[in-house]
C-alpha cells in the first residue's frame, strides 16, 4: 500500500473469516431481539386496531376495570406497558440499522481495497 501506517483489507484469511464470524453472530442475536420487538409492535398496532375497527375491549388508555376504591392506580394498564415495549423496541431496531450500517460501511471499504490490491497484484487476471 502507498503509506507506511495504511493497513492491508487482510492479513490472513482465517483473521478475516475469524472477524466475519463473530460480527455475523452478533447480527443474528440482533436480529432474534428485533423479531421479538417486531411481535410487539404488531401487538401494539393489533390492539388499537381490532378497538377502532371492531370495537373489541375497552378503549385504548381507558383505566375501567382497574379501580382500587376510589382512586385508580398511576400507570398500569396494558396499553400504557405496550406503547412502552414498542418504544424499546423502535429504539433498539434503529441503534441495531446505525451498527449495521457502519458494517456495511466499514467491510465495503475493506472489500473495495481488497479487490484494489488484487487487481495491483495480479494485472493478469481479468474480472
Amino acid at each position: 500500500m502507498s503509506e507506511p501506517n495504511d493497513k492491508y483489507p487482510l492479513t490472513s484469511l482465517h483473521m478475516f473469516l475469524e472477524e466475519a464470524s463473530k460480527e455475523f453472530k452478533r447480527f443474528r442475536f440482533q436480529a432474534k431481539i428485533n423479531l421479538i420487538g417486531s411481535i410487539v409492535l404488531l401487538l401494539l398496532v393489533s390492539r388499537f386496531a381490532f378497538y377502532f375497527f371492531v370495537n373489541f375491549g375497552p378503549p385504548p388508555f381507558e383505566r375501567t376495570g382497574f379501580e382500587v376504591g376510589e382512586r385508580t392506580p398511576p400507570f398500569f394498564h396494558p396499553d400504557t406497558l405496550l406503547i412502552f415495549a414498542a418504544l424499546v423496541a423502535v429504539t433498539w431496531s434503529l441503534y441495531v440499522y446505525v451498527k449495521q450500517r457502519k458494517f456495511v460501511s466499514r467491510w465495503g471499504k475493506r472489500f473495495e481495497k481488497l479487490d484494489a490490491l488484487e487487481k495491483k497484484l495480479l494485472p493478469d487476471e481479468k474480472s
